[in-house]
């Protein structure tokens, strides 16, 4: 079911210049986009938001370099220009697909946020779930490794959040 929906997904790729390059921005650059919003917030809203944006990339670390990482390790599933044949916009490395790196990371941050405030939480979902969404579109993800990275990131995100409840309510 994961190869039939990818192929689905993935068969609209090349079709339109504007929709490809749509797709190309929102996998490849958003996360910039996302990460320079944190960093505005941390600047001009210095006290809580400067430790939240911390914690929130503290999740994202531990979510895409540790959980991610690990899971890697055991499991290395190719990339779906690997396996099939594929309309790739974007190029590569041949490495593991699952759980998606960038998945991981931008749904810990993600998660994160909305924990602590659910309005801007769920803008960085939204924004999140459409970078999954185009990396399957562009051809390197499989949307199963965009659903794990989604997983990884939650759980990172409420493990982190968690310490995070428990060292500012000590007091």
């Amino acid at each position: 079911m994961d190869i039939q929906i990818f192929q689905f997904i993935n068969q609209f790729a090349g079709r339109w210049p504007a929709v490809d390059n749509l797709a190309i921005f929102w996998a490849q650059y958003s996360g910039y986009a996302a990460l320079s919003i944190l960093i505005a917030l941390a600047a001009f809203n210095k006290g809580r938001w400067f430790r939240v944006s911390l914690w929130a990339l503290g999740a994202a670390f531990v979510s895409r370099f540790v959980a991610t990482e690990l899971i890697r390790f055991f499991y290395d599933r190719p990339r779906p220009f690997e396996a099939l044949d594929v309309t790739q916009l974007l190029s590569h490395s041949p490495e593991a697909s699952l759980p998606s790196g960038h998945a991981a990371f931008y749904f810990a941050l993600a998660w994160f946020l909305f924990f602590v405030n659910k309005k801007l939480g769920a803008i960085f979902l939204i924004a999140a779930l459409l970078m999954g969404l185009s990396r399957i579109f562009v051809g390197i993800h499989y949307p199963g490794d965009i659903a794990a990275g989604f997983g990884v990131g939650l759980v990172s995100a409420a493990l982190v959040y968690y310490l995070h409840k428990k060292w500012y309510s000590r007091g």
